[in-house]
């Protein structure tokens, strides 16, 4: 029985966070191991550090394919039932709450001590969990056990997870589908190889040699284009998924005629100088990238000199050996024939736009699992 409103009220707020946020990331999960569009939701990924795809690819984000998550919301679920019914499941709710927050330890010292990463909405969980371990020790007393009803919210779980599983299956023999003509497809398509040398703006990097990882993509790319800042989301996706096998090098492909003699008329008109103040900033490369396209529309000649002088490379930027370097970089792109931003040769082999990620992961998985690609036609 409640002893007051003040734990009521405590309980109440901490079954609705735990339902919001187990909500949040049975998607994001859904989103990132089963996706059906160009991606999962990037709310939650803030850094290297604070990121949600990280334990959604991690091997506890899941049992037996099913999400923790979705457990979240059976267990927030209970504690609304328990606080408006007249059901006796005081014993039931105490046990589950206290289980689920030893679980919620683990899972953080697991997060931070052995996968480096942390997700922030699984911390939201956690701590709304705590708090409802502490509503129900502070307002209702500590029953003894009864094997009944854990027996029956035992089978509970095992009913709404087995339901979970047969979504879970029934997504991923969808995507499976897709996979020989998409294969097929690919391996249809000439190989073109690697523009020669390498370029030194490395976005993800498994290995020193560019093509000594088993998935090397290389992107031609324009910072003020909305596909190309599309793209540059997907790679966050692909970076935990694939981290240690992948090389992702970037080349300046700037749709603007002040450095690239391809465009006939002007398009993006602060594409090259966005170039130039990448180029000057090799070392934190994979930042700056990301910056520029964070901006978005509102990129501006004020923002580009503010973060040049920032950085303490105004005269890279405006310097006159930049715009040749840019230049360079632009040459190595004809032999590919880029007619669009962004193109990329995955292992080799030319594709235009953005790939929904669900047909991303067959071809990345597939060259995973041949270990190297075909040889370049030459």
């Amino acid at each position: 029985m409640k002893k007051n409103k003040y734990s009521f009220g405590l309980l109440l707020l901490a079954a609705i966070g735990m339902i919001a946020s187990s909500l949040y990331l049975t998607g994001h999960f859904f989103d990132t191991h089963y996706p059906t569009g160009l991606g999962a939701s990037y709310l939650c990924n803030f850094s290297s550090f604070f990121s949600c795809d990280a334990a959604s690819y991690s091997p506890l984000s899941n049992i037996g394919g099913v999400p923790i998550s979705f457990m979240g919301i059976i267990i927030g679920l209970l504690f609304i039932v328990h606080l408006f019914t007249k059901l006796s499941l005081t014993k039931i709710t105490h046990y589950i709450a206290h289980l689920n927050s030893f679980g919620c330890v683990t899972l953080l010292i697991y997060s931070v001590a052995i996968l480096g990463h942390l997700c922030p909405v699984c911390f939201i969980y956690y701590l709304f969990s705590f708090l409802a371990s502490y509503a129900l020790l502070r307002g209702w007393e500590r029953p003894a056990f009864e094997i009944r009803p854990f027996a029956i919210w035992s089978a509970i779980f095992l009913i709404a997870t087995g339901a979970m599983k047969l979504y879970i299956n029934h997504r991923a023999k969808r995507i499976k589908l897709l996979a020989p003509a998409l294969i097929k497809e690919y391996d249809s398509n000439r190989n073109l190889g690697y523009p020669d040398p390498a370029s030194p703006y490395r976005i993800l990097s498994a290995s020193e040699k560019f093509t000594a990882a088993p998935i090397r993509i290389t992107i031609f790319s324009d910072f003020q284009c909305p596909a190309c800042a599309m793209l540059s989301k997907v790679l966050h996706t692909l970076a935990p998924k694939y981290q240690g096998k992948i090389n992702v090098q970037y080349f300046f492909y700037p749709l603007d005629d002040s450095c690239n003699p391809a465009m006939e008329r002007p398009l993006h008109l602060l594409a090259c100088k966005a170039a130039y103040l990448a180029s000057c900033l090799p070392d934190s490369f994979p930042l700056v990238h990301d910056q520029i396209f964070e901006i978005g529309h509102s990129l501006s000649n004020q923002w580009l000199n503010d973060y040049a002088k920032s950085k303490g490379v105004t005269d890279c930027y405006n310097s006159e050996q930049t715009k040749q370097q840019v230049a360079k970089m632009i040459e190595q792109a004809t032999p590919f024939k880029i007619r669009s931003t962004p193109t990329i040769l995955l292992n080799g082999v030319k594709i235009e736009g953005v790939l929904p990620l669900a047909q991303l992961f067959i071809l990345l998985d597939e060259l995973l699992r041949r270990g190297q690609a075909p040889a370049a036609n030459n």
